[in-house]
């Protein structure tokens, strides 16, 4: 795993530089401005809508980093030949793909524990304002434990995004099948919005994943038939030809 870990710190020294201190910025001025602006406008209401605010900015600009980040990042890296001495070392496939995930939840992590830092510390000093009587009278107080809970579900939630962030679903017909070593595949596939046929080429090695309908099938097993409906699933910073995992309709009895 020595390998994943040299990935991971990579890609997360690429995220900080490119995109997450942008992202910070931006949401303590967003809390500051609103805190500052609603206390005006709201009549005690101001520490429960600056919570709401919070937890809704964090999963907003949250969301941008997992799919921005994740999706330009490759990219960014081959621009810039940063990622060159990376693929000089011997690093296996998987351990670069998981290391690529583990580095943008590293990310994520420390964008999330930044804005619930810069949330806390803005509720703290909105809280400081408001007699104590008038506080017991809330719902909760103004530092609730309970956000951090809020923030953990909200992390989980873009791990989640981040992991399928990268890969793109392709569905069509299957226009012709080599088999060798490994399969050659080239798919018709329909936009869903112009409707335009676009044919499009893919290779399948013994580590993609095949099913015909909800049962796992075997490389050697598979016997794809010209003409048949298949779903391609790619993970673009991989290889955009490379299939992952191949979903087929099972076969009629």
């Amino acid at each position: 795993m020595n390998a994943a870990r040299c990935v991971a710190v990579a890609v997360f020294r690429e995220s900080i530089r490119d995109k997450v201190f942008y992202n910070l910025v931006l949401f303590a001025l967003l809390l500051v401005g609103a805190s500052i602006l609603i206390g005006q406008l709201t009549a005690g209401q101001d520490v429960k809508i600056i919570k709401d605010l919070g937890l809704a900015a964090t999963s907003i600009f949250g969301v941008f980093i997992a799919i921005f980040v994740g999706i330009s990042l490759v990219a960014k890296e081959v621009e810039r030949r940063s990622i060159y001495p990376l693929l000089a070392k011997p690093v296996r496939r998987p351990e670069f793909i998981v290391g690529k995930y583990l580095g943008l939840l590293l990310t994520l992590l420390v964008n999330t524990l930044v804005m619930t830092i810069a949330l806390y510390v803005i509720l703290f000093f909105l809280a400081r304002g408001v007699p104590d009587p008038i506080q017991r009278a809330w719902d909760a107080p103004a530092l609730d434990p309970a956000l951090l809970k809020a923030f953990a579900l909200i992390y989980l939630n873009l791990a989640v995004i981040t992991a399928v962030a990268h890969e793109i679903t392709y569905k069509g017909t299957v226009s012709s099948v080599e088999v060798g070593k490994f399969m050659k595949l080239q798919v018709s596939v329909v936009d869903a919005k112009s409707k335009k046929t676009t044919v499009m080429d893919f290779e399948a090695v013994d580590t993609t994943v095949f099913y015909r309908g909800t049962v796992r099938v075997k490389f050697a097993d598979v016997m794809i038939q010209k003409g048949e409906a298949i779903t391609v699933i790619v993970d673009h910073d991989v290889d955009e030809t490379l299939a992952q995992t191949i979903r087929l309709a099972a076969k009629k009895k």
